[in-house]
């Protein structure tokens, strides 16, 4: 997940130069708000009906396959003005993602397990970060397109989103029912 995140993050106004040969660098500037402005937006919501309902899993997985879509989609399309929706899309769910993500580790983990467990998820996350943008550099060079990369990292939300899916029920459902015996 964290390869899509720094990926778009580091990668976003090249992609966005990418779609257009007409557009200034001022204004790849101005469109590049406009998916972060959406996924901040969406964050919030999202969390907040994550948080409201409890419910964690499918929070997660479907923000990582509509983060999928988009960038699939930003990469499907040459009409400058589709990509950039479908980048708000992307980004969307990224950040989507993030909240019902990260919560449950601190309901039912002690202090020191929850700090050990969120380092080493971060850690591995951190990998994909690191791994991320060089491999967007590395096809971007290759193809001389950005329509790979965009597929690269939708592979990558796929992946995140099946993963999140997976979690047995079962697993899931006790986590959380630990995660309220401990709160009350």
């Amino acid at each position: 997940m964290k390869k899509s995140l720094y990926g778009i993050g580091f990668w976003m106004p090249t992609i966005i130069k990418g779609f257009s040969t007409v557009i200034s660098v001022q204004q790849v500037g101005f469109v590049t708000m406009i998916p972060y402005i959406a996924g901040g937006i969406a964050m919030v919501i999202v969390a907040r009906h994550s948080d409201r309902t409890g419910e964690r899993r499918y929070h997660t997985a479907i923000s990582s396959l509509v983060g999928a879509l988009g960038l699939l989609g930003s990469g499907l399309f040459s009409n400058p003005f589709i990509p950039i929706i479908m980048l708000s899309l992307a980004t969307i769910g990224i950040y989507s993602f993030f909240g019902s993500f990260w919560s449950p580790p601190s309901l039912f983990l002690t202090e020191a397990s929850a700090a050990v467990g969120i380092a080493i998820v971060n850690s591995v996350g951190n990998l994909g970060g690191f791994v991320g943008p060089y491999a967007i550099g590395a096809l971007k060079d290759a193809t001389g397109t950005v329509a790979s990369d965009l597929y690269f990292l939708a592979g990558s939300l796929l992946v995140a989103g099946i993963l999140a899916l997976i979690i047995r029920k079962q697993y899931s459902t006790s986590l959380f029912a630990a995660a309220d015996q401990k709160q009350a």
